[in-house]
């Protein structure tokens, strides 16, 4: 295999832990071995070119692998990464033939054994187009709050000293229906006369939300009375008197849904803390959504994002903050999108109101030992418009490995398009402030508003 010097000599990799501007990427690590020697791979250098800036932040693994590529198919840069650095790194790529490139990051799942052709055929790539000069790519915090895992807990007990007789208990941990096991309820409880205990045992799940309010109804009174759960660094275990429980009130609003919509569920979340990004899953429903009512603290102002997911043969969601509590909410997506024609590597596609396109997909060949998982993201334009998926690393490039990375985006392909309603056309704000949430209060609080529309490609 043959290498361009030229192209060694004009690119460098700095490293840093200082803060930097950011966006989100999925990264993780790789271990490959070479091509075939009588390969001959030239990578493009630009003797007039200006520098493309790059700022990342790995995921701990092993190695990692990081190439760009030019609008018109062509690899300008091609480099194993160090993940020994932590913290921010920075590619500083002089002689840039553009001011934008699709970056492509592609990891191996980190295994114990020594035969790497195994581990170099399960393959994890995150790819992003049109990454303008002095973005960042960073995977270590959630894109979203919606199904996002927090933490996992263990099977847990509440326990309620003092307590008066209850007649109903009610809580989340989390809304995701695929963390649960078909017919065994979250949580159950026991109600103790002769002791005036109250138990709630919790089974084992991954918690959706940073904290939690336990929602205790007493029968005589028929009132809510709460105790708040800081699930992100403490535990569901607790053990408390039941006067140190808030009292909580009952807030309800109609839900107006599109005429044709089905499988009809919505989340409800209370901003109990803006400047820490911080919420508490207050309310969940499926298809009886009209009407949602959910418990607060007494008091409690908001904010509040309702987050909708319904079917009307293709399935939608939608988000939608509120700085108050709402007298009604309606949910709607203006999307309109297309896939018209997809020959590997071209895909057409036809859009309305759509901001951004992320494909993911994923390959599988057990009996070969050949797995990836590759995703794809880019801004659309309105209208009519092809993307053209990039080449595997030059590299590390031989026919199995083609075959591993190319079979993700034509099997096993979903597509998503978003609207962000704050975002007005910008690239750059999607980066910044979606894909890395480098923002806080009112400027994070929009970036958490969208509409999706998604399908099987």
């Amino acid at each position: 295999m043959i290498i361009s010097n030229k192209m060694r000599n004009a690119t460098s990799v700095h490293f840093s832990t200082k803060h930097l501007p950011l966006i989100l990427l999925l990264l993780s690590s790789l271990a490959f071995w070479g091509c075939k020697d009588e390969e001959n791979i030239r990578l493009v250098t630009c003797s007039d070119g200006d520098t493309y800036a790059l700022d990342y932040r790995l995921i701990l693994f092993q190695d990692t692998r990081i190439w760009l590529t030019e609008n018109d198919g062509d690899v300008a840069f091609d480099e194993p990464l160090s993940t020994s650095t932590f913290g921010v790194q920075f590619l500083n790529f002089e002689q840039a033939c553009e001011n934008e490139y699709t970056v492509s990051v592609a990891s191996s799942q980190v295994g114990s054994g020594s035969n790497s052709g195994l581990i170099a055929e399960r393959l994890y790539v995150s790819e992003y187009g049109q990454v303008p000069s002095g973005s960042a790519l960073d995977q270590t915090i959630p894109p979203s709050l919606f199904g996002a895992v927090v933490n996992f807990q263990p099977e847990s007990q509440i326990v309620i000293h003092d307590c008066p007789a209850i007649d109903s208990v009610h809580f989340w941990l989390n809304t995701n229906q695929e963390f649960d096991i078909p017919g065994e309820e979250r949580y159950r409880y026991e109600y103790f006369p002769d002791e005036n205990v109250l138990v709630i045992t919790t089974k084992q799940m991954r918690a959706t939300a940073q904290d939690a309010i336990v929602a205790i109804r007493t029968e005589q009174e028929e009132e809510w009375y709460g105790l708040e759960l800081d699930i992100l660094t403490g535990q569901v275990e607790s053990d408390a008197p039941f006067n140190e429980l808030i009292p909580l009130e009952v807030l309800s609003v109609p839900v107006a849904w599109p005429t044709d919509a089905f499988f009809k569920e919505l989340e409800i979340r209370w901003f109990n803390s803006v400047a820490n990004k911080r919420s508490t899953i207050i309310g969940w429903q499926r298809d009886e959504t009209d009407n949602v009512s959910v418990m607060v603290p007494v008091g409690t102002t908001g904010p509040f994002i309702f987050t909708a997911g319904w079917n009307d043969g293709q399935r939608y969601e939608a988000a939608q903050v509120f700085e108050a509590w709402p007298t009604q909410v309606v949910v709607s997506s203006q999307i309109d999108a297309q896939a018209t024609k997809y020959n590997y590597p071209d895909l057409e596609l036809n859009t309305s109101g759509v901001d951004i396109v992320v494909l993911s997909g994923f390959y599988d060949r057990p009996e070969a030992s050949e797995s990836c998982q590759r995703y794809y993201t880019s801004p659309v334009a309105e209208g009519e418009l092809t993307l053209r998926f990039p080449f595997f690393a030059p590299r590390l490039r031989d026919a199995r490995l083609d075959r591993v990375y190319e079979g993700a985006l034509q099997e096993n392909v979903t597509i998503g398009f978003y609207h962000y309603p704050a975002m007005n056309g910008s690239y750059s704000w999607y980066l910044r402030n979606v894909r890395s949430q480098q923002v806080s209060g009112q400027a994070w609080l929009e970036s958490l508003e969208y509409e999706l529309f998604s399908f099987p490609l």
